[in-house]
């Protein structure tokens, strides 16, 4: 993988919710959120259900599916919590390009 491809997969693992069920097993939500891939990461292995790693972990056995680098992201300092969402770090608009109408913010085309 080159450095171009692992930057663009980790740039799309910021966008993704992780869910902790035990110290090693996450779920991880598709970039459509229509479903979850099972991750399992503890200092020995790492595995990912989805298709991705299924076929490029059996070439190079260092890859990282964007569903592994989420949570990896995820855990703070390495500190493992149980049962309960994650979240990550988000980008934050300027907040002269928001409009907010009815309660919700709204991007103004000027800050696209």
């Amino acid at each position: 993988m080159t450095a171009t491809e692992a930057a663009k997969r980790n740039e799309k693992s910021q966008w993704l919710r992780v869910w902790q069920m035990d110290p090693t097993t996450f779920f991880v939500e598709s970039e459509d959120q229509k479903i979850a891939y099972k991750t399992y990461i503890n200092d020995e292995w790492i595995s990912c259900s989805c298709a991705d790693y299924v076929s490029k972990s059996k070439i190079d056995l260092d890859f990282k599916c964007k569903h592994i680098l989420a949570v990896i992201n995820s855990i703070p300092k390495d500190e493992v919590m149980e049962a309960q969402l994650l979240e990550r770090r988000k980008p934050k608009l300027d907040e002269r390009f928001i409009k907010t109408i009815d309660g919700k913010d709204f991007c103004i085309y000027s800050g696209l």
